[in-house]
């Protein structure tokens, strides 16, 4: 499992590094701040899974719902024009169904008990 949750993360960092810098260049160009907002949003969640902090957890799937809503007002409900922008975050944020990576997502409990964990 050590095995998965490293590539799995190295996985995730690749492509939070991506968005980032990509982000910041189109943002540069005048263009959407969603790419570069996102990229560090993604690597702020590798942090803290790195750390095995269930709040990386919730911070990864926060962008992949984000990514989602974004889309859809971006591009309405058209397929092909939601494929490219949904569909490689979707299979990245697969990964967190990783028994390791998910281990770290503890969510029993009421939501102070969670609120806590997420955030030690």
């Amino acid at each position: 499992m050590r095995l998965a949750r490293a590539i799995y993360l190295a996985l995730l960092t690749a492509l939070g590094v991506a968005l980032a810098v990509a982000g910041a260049m189109l943002l540069r160009l005048g263009g959407s701040a969603y790419y570069a907002t996102a990229g560090v949003a993604i690597l702020v969640g590798v942090w803290f899974l790195w750390r095995r902090r269930t709040l990386g957890v919730w911070i990864v799937a926060g962008v992949w719902w984000g990514t989602i809503a974004w889309s859809i007002w971006e591009a309405g409900f058209d397929g092909w024009a939601l494929a490219p922008r949904v569909l490689l975050l979707s299979v990245v944020c697969a990964g967190l169904l990783i028994p390791g990576v998910r281990a770290t997502a503890a969510l029993s409990g009421n939501l102070l008990t969670f609120v806590r964990r997420a955030l030690t």
